[in-house]
């Protein structure tokens, strides 16, 4: 069992440095980066750039890349617990797709205890108009919509929520 979490840990991480290695950047200014990954765009937003409300209680710190890619190793784990727990209750409906599927939206927090948390977006409808441009919340659309909070200094996640359909 041991050496099975061992090789998907592994796993994650080359998969993940090969992105980094081979990643296209097709803009970058002072304002945000959009790095595009086997053609599906994943932002990186700074501290600039409003949040709704209920992130207000957060400070906010602009992510790097290589914090986003420690971000997708976490994620990648929960996504897998996540399909896990609705194996036993035979809920396919909200099973999460592959990650590499996902366009994604990064936004860098700060909580209470000056834990850098990463808030992802997460959609799987690549077409978005203002998907680089801004916060986009998606009220429907079942497994093909998901956010998340990844604690990069705890090395988890939480408040994985799956849009409804």
């Amino acid at each position: 069992m041991i050496k099975r979490g061992l090789y998907l840990v592994v796993s994650v991480f080359l998969i993940n440095f090969i992105m980094l290695c081979s990643c296209n950047i097709e803009r970058k200014n002072d304002l945000k980066k959009i790095y595009v990954i086997d053609s599906i765009q994943e932002v990186i937003f700074p501290l600039q750039f409003k949040l709704e409300s209920k992130f207000a209680r957060f400070s906010r710190w602009s992510p790097k890349y290589t914090d986003i890619v420690e971000g997708r190793t976490i994620l990648e784990k929960c996504r897998i617990d996540h399909n896990k727990e609705l194996d036993k209750d035979d809920d396919f409906i909200s099973k999460l797709d592959s990650l590499h599927k996902y366009a994604k939206q990064y936004f860098g927090l700060l909580n209470e205890s000056d834990e850098k948390i990463l808030f992802v977006n997460c959609s799987c409808d690549t077409n978005i108009d203002s998907w680089t441009l801004s916060y986009v919340k998606i009220m429907d659309g079942g497994a093909c919509n998901f956010t998340v909070m990844i604690n990069l200094d705890k090395k988890t996640c939480y408040n994985l929520f799956v849009n409804n359909l």
